[in-house]
C-alpha cells in the first residue's frame, strides 16, 4: 500500500528583528553582500535523507541563512549514528531524524522555515515530496530512488546536487565538487555509487541533462573483519564523521553555489563575494566585526601590519587598529 507521508506542522517563523537577529548572519554577509543573503533567505531547499551526510548539509545551509528547508527521511535515530550524524545523541535515540534535526535547525535559527517530512523518496511520491523547491539535494543511498528524484528534477527544470558514497572513504581532502555537469558523466571519480546511478538513469531512457555531484575518488575501504559487516544496523562500509561532515559541507556549498548564480539577473546580479562595506555609510569600513572610521585609515593601507612597508610600521599601524567596538548583543557584559 502507498505510504502517506507525515509533514510536521512548522513552527511559526519568528517575524520580529531583534537586536540579536541583525548579528546572526553578520559573518556570512560580510563574505556574500546583502542582495546574497535576502537570496538565501527566500530559498527553498529540499534535502532528501538526513543521515551521515543530508544532516550535514542541512545544519550549513541553515547556518548560512537559506530560510526554507524540507526534511525527508523516514528513519529514526539509531544508536549506531552516533559515529557521523549531527542530530544523534544519547537524548535522540529512537527518535524521528527528521523532527530532531528541525528541532536543531530552529535553534539555530528561529526565523527559518522548517517541514519535517516522515518517509523516504521513491517514484511514487518524488513529486509530492520534493517540489515546490528552488534546489533538490540528493542524500538517498538508493540507486534507483536516486534516479527517480534526478528524473522529476529535470522534467521540471529544478536544480539538484547529487551525492555519491561516502561509505568505506577515510580521507575528506579526496571530495570533489562538480556543478552543472551532463549526467551521463555520472560515474565520476569511479564511486560506485553514481556508476550505479548511471545504469539506472540508462534504464529510464534518461541520457540528457546536467545536475551538480559532490563524490570522493578515493576507493572504499571493506571492514577489516568480515564478521563487522553484518554487525548493527548498518551492515554496509565503515563510516566516520569527518568524512560524512565533509560531504555535507561540500553539498551545502554546492547549494548556495547554485541559488546564488539562480538568483542573478532577477536583481541586476548578485555580487562576488568581497571585503568591501555592506553600510552605505562612507565614513566607515569593516574589519574583522568592527567598525573603524575611515579617516583614521592611511589612504593606501589595504593589508594588515605583518604586510605593511617597515617605513609605515609604528604609530600608523597602532591607529589603524584602534578599533571602534560594535554594539554586538554579545558583547555587553557588565562590568
Amino acid at each position: 500500500p502507498a505510504r502517506e507521508a507525515l509533514v510536521f506542522a512548522p513552527a511559526p517563523p519568528t517575524t520580529t528583528t531583534t537586536t540579536t537577529e541583525r548579528w546572526r548572519f553578520d559573518g556570512t554577509e560580510r563574505l556574500y553582500g546583502a542582495a546574497s543573503m535576502a537570496a538565501l533567505a527566500r530559498a527553498r531547499v529540499a534535502i532528501c535523507g538526513v543521515g551521515g551526510v543530508g544532516s550535514w548539509t542541512a545544519e550549513a545551509l541553515a547556518r548560512s541563512g537559506v530560510g526554507h528547508l524540507r526534511l525527508i527521511d523516514l528513519d529514526e535515530v539509531c544508536v549506531s549514528n552516533c559515529n557521523r550524524q549531527v542530530h544523534a545523541l544519547e537524548s535522540t535515540i529512537g527518535r524521528p531524524k527528521v523532527s530532531v534535526l528541525a528541532a536543531r535547525l530552529r535553534d539555530i535559527n528561529p526565523s527559518m522555515h522548517v517541514e519535517s517530512v516522515l518517509d523516504f523518496v521513491d517514484a511514487s511520491n518524488v513529486e509530492e515530496l520534493c517540489f515546490p523547491a528552488d534546489v533538490v539535494v540528493d542524500a538517498v543511498d538508493g540507486a534507483t530512488d536516486k534516479a527517480h528524484v534526478l528524473k522529476a528534477c529535470l522534467a521540471r527544470g529544478v536544480k539538484v546536487v547529487v551525492l555519491g558514497g561516502a561509505g568505506g572513504k577515510t580521507d575528506p581532502t579526496r571530495i570533489q565538487v562538480k556543478t552543472n555537469a551532463p549526467i551521463k558523466n555520472s560515474h565520476l571519480g569511479g564511486d560506485r555509487l553514481l556508476k550505479a546511478l548511471r545504469r539506472e538513469l540508462r534504464r529510464l531512457d534518461l541520457r540528457e541533462g546536467h545536475a551538480s555531484f559532490v563524490f570522493s575518488d578515493e576507493t572504499p575501504r571493506p571492514p577489516p573483519d568480515a564478521s563487522l559487516r553484518r554487525s548493527g544496523c548498518d551492515q554496509a562500509f565503515g563510516t566516520a564523521a569527518f568524512v560524512t561532515a565533509a560531504f555535507g559541507m561540500a553539498a551545502a556549498k554546492a547549494v548556495v553555489d547554485v541559488l546564488l548564480d539562480s538568483s542573478k539577473g532577477s536583481d541586476g546580479g548578485v555580487p562576488p563575494p568581497s571585503s568591501s562595506p555592506s553600510s552605505a555609510a562612507e565614513e566607515e569600513i569593516r574589519r574583522d566585526g568592527a567598525v573603524v572610521a575611515r579617516d583614521s585609515v592611511p589612504p593606501s593601507d589595504t593589508h594588515g601590519d605583518d604586510d605593511m612597508p617597515p617605513n609605515r610600521r609604528g604609530d600608523d599601524a597602532r591607529e589603524v587598529e584602534e578599533f571602534i567596538e560594535l554594539d554586538c548583543p554579545c558583547s555587553d557584559f557588565d562590568d
